[in-house]
């Protein structure tokens, strides 16, 4: 999918189900598990690259765990060493994920860009 595009249509669903798909998977498994599978399901749900997500990944990060928002992240108590991630009472997922693009479309935009930017150029020149 070309950026102009995803940045169009895209960014208000990948926005949703990247939210929707966090408070699923916040079930109380270590922090590292819950973001390799939502960016692992974002990308297959959304068809694009898993690395696209992970670029973009930050500002949603900084929406739900640093401030006020119902996802929380338990630091590592256990002999696993490992912190947890867990929703803690009523998300609105659309609500959010309107927050989140109100505050972040721009960056975002700049992010979907030097995804591209970066792909770009790791291409070989075909002749």
């Amino acid at each position: 999918m070309d950026k102009e595009r995803f940045e169009e249509e895209r960014l208000q669903d990948f926005a949703v189900i990247y939210i929707a798909e966090a408070e699923r998977l916040a079930d109380g498994r270590p922090r590292q598990d819950f973001y390799d599978e939502l960016f692992r399901v974002v990308a297959k749900e959304m068809c694009i690259d898993q690395g696209l997500v992970k670029h973009l990944h930050h500002c949603f990060h900084w929406s739900m765990f640093n401030r006020e928002s119902p996802f929380k992240h338990k630091n590592a108590t256990g002999r696993d060493g490992k912190d947890s991630v867990y929703v803690e009472g009523d998300l609105d997922v659309d609500s959010f994920a309107s927050e989140i693009l109100g505050e972040w479309s721009s960056y975002l935009i700049k992010r979907i860009n030097s995804f591209y930017q970066e792909a770009e150029r790791s291409q070989p020149f075909s002749q």
